[in-house]
Protein backbone atom coordinates (compact mmCIF):
# COMPACT_ATOMS: atom_id res chain seq x y z
CA UNK A 1 0.00 0.00 0.00
CA UNK A 2 1.23 3.49 -0.83
CA UNK A 3 1.21 6.01 2.02
CA UNK A 4 2.08 9.64 1.36
CA UNK A 5 3.98 11.78 3.84
CA UNK A 6 6.67 14.45 4.02
CA UNK A 7 8.39 16.34 6.82
CA UNK A 8 6.55 19.55 5.87
CA UNK A 9 3.30 18.07 7.24
CA UNK A 10 4.49 18.77 10.76
CA UNK A 11 4.48 22.28 12.20
CA UNK A 12 5.63 23.52 15.57
CA UNK A 13 2.56 25.44 16.70
CA UNK A 14 3.85 25.87 20.24
CA UNK A 15 3.52 23.89 23.42
CA UNK A 16 0.02 25.24 24.11
CA UNK A 17 -1.32 23.82 20.83
CA UNK A 18 -2.97 20.39 21.09
CA UNK A 19 -1.23 19.03 17.96
CA UNK A 20 2.19 17.51 18.67
CA UNK A 21 4.75 19.11 16.36
CA UNK A 22 6.00 15.83 14.88
CA UNK A 23 2.75 13.83 14.85
CA UNK A 24 2.91 12.83 11.18
CA UNK A 25 6.58 11.84 11.45
CA UNK A 26 5.82 9.65 14.45
CA UNK A 27 3.07 7.87 12.53
CA UNK A 28 5.32 7.45 9.45
CA UNK A 29 8.14 6.03 11.60
CA UNK A 30 5.72 3.66 13.31
CA UNK A 31 4.49 2.39 9.95
CA UNK A 32 8.07 1.97 8.66
CA UNK A 33 8.96 -0.10 11.73
CA UNK A 34 5.76 -2.16 11.72
CA UNK A 35 6.80 -4.74 9.15
CA UNK A 36 3.67 -4.04 7.13
CA UNK A 37 3.87 -4.05 3.35
CA UNK A 38 3.62 -0.26 3.09
CA UNK A 39 5.58 2.11 0.87
CA UNK A 40 6.05 5.60 2.34
CA UNK A 41 6.23 8.09 -0.54
CA UNK A 42 7.06 11.79 -0.28
CA UNK A 43 4.06 13.86 -1.34
CA UNK A 44 4.50 16.35 -4.15
CA UNK A 45 3.40 19.96 -4.22
CA UNK A 46 0.55 20.31 -6.71
CA UNK A 47 0.65 22.81 -9.53
CA UNK A 48 -1.07 26.12 -8.92
CA UNK A 49 -3.58 25.10 -11.59
CA UNK A 50 -4.65 22.15 -9.41
CA UNK A 51 -5.61 24.55 -6.63
CA UNK A 52 -7.34 26.95 -8.98
CA UNK A 53 -9.63 24.15 -10.18
CA UNK A 54 -11.31 24.17 -6.77
CA UNK A 55 -10.40 27.56 -5.24
CA UNK A 56 -10.66 31.16 -6.37
CA UNK A 57 -7.51 33.12 -7.16
CA UNK A 58 -8.35 35.39 -4.22
CA UNK A 59 -8.51 32.50 -1.77
CA UNK A 60 -5.35 30.90 -3.15
CA UNK A 61 -3.42 34.17 -2.76
CA UNK A 62 -4.73 34.63 0.78
CA UNK A 63 -3.88 31.05 1.74
CA UNK A 64 -0.32 31.47 0.47
CA UNK A 65 0.33 34.92 1.97
CA UNK A 66 -1.93 35.15 5.01
CA UNK A 67 -3.56 38.31 3.68
CA UNK A 68 -6.36 39.13 4.03
CA UNK A 69 -6.39 37.04 7.18
CA UNK A 70 -10.16 36.55 7.30
CA UNK A 71 -10.01 34.80 3.91
CA UNK A 72 -6.79 32.94 4.69
CA UNK A 73 -8.29 31.35 7.80
CA UNK A 74 -11.71 30.65 6.28
CA UNK A 75 -10.76 26.99 5.83
CA UNK A 76 -10.96 26.51 9.59
CA UNK A 77 -7.72 27.94 10.97
CA UNK A 78 -8.15 29.90 14.14
CA UNK A 79 -7.82 33.68 13.93
CA UNK A 80 -5.63 33.40 17.02
CA UNK A 81 -3.03 31.42 15.05
CA UNK A 82 -0.27 33.72 13.87
CA UNK A 83 0.36 33.46 10.15
CA UNK A 84 3.79 32.29 9.04
CA UNK A 85 5.22 30.95 5.78
CA UNK A 86 5.30 27.43 7.14
CA UNK A 87 1.51 27.30 7.04
CA UNK A 88 1.47 27.84 3.28
CA UNK A 89 4.21 25.23 2.74
CA UNK A 90 2.36 22.75 4.94
CA UNK A 91 -0.91 23.39 3.10
CA UNK A 92 0.75 22.85 -0.27
CA UNK A 93 2.27 19.54 0.81
CA UNK A 94 -0.82 18.20 2.60
CA UNK A 95 -3.02 19.00 -0.39
CA UNK A 96 -0.46 17.37 -2.65
CA UNK A 97 -0.54 14.28 -0.45
CA UNK A 98 -4.33 14.16 -0.73
CA UNK A 99 -4.12 14.32 -4.52
CA UNK A 100 -1.32 11.72 -4.64
CA UNK A 101 -3.16 9.34 -2.32
CA UNK A 102 -6.40 9.73 -4.28
CA UNK A 103 -4.65 8.88 -7.55
CA UNK A 104 -2.89 5.90 -5.95
CA UNK A 105 -6.19 4.65 -4.49
CA UNK A 106 -7.81 4.80 -7.91
CA UNK A 107 -4.95 2.73 -9.33
CA UNK A 108 -4.38 0.32 -6.44
CA UNK A 109 -7.72 0.25 -4.62
CA UNK A 110 -6.26 1.66 -1.39
CA UNK A 111 -3.86 4.39 -0.26
CA UNK A 112 -3.40 6.89 2.54
CA UNK A 113 -2.08 10.34 3.32
CA UNK A 114 -0.61 11.04 6.78
CA UNK A 115 -1.52 14.72 6.82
Amino acid sequence: MKVFYCDEYDLDLGEEHPIVKDKSKRVADSIKNSGLNVEIIKSKIPDKEDFLRVHSKRYFKAAMTGYPINIAVSSGLSLSLQWFDGLATQALHTNGGCIDASKAALEDGISANLA
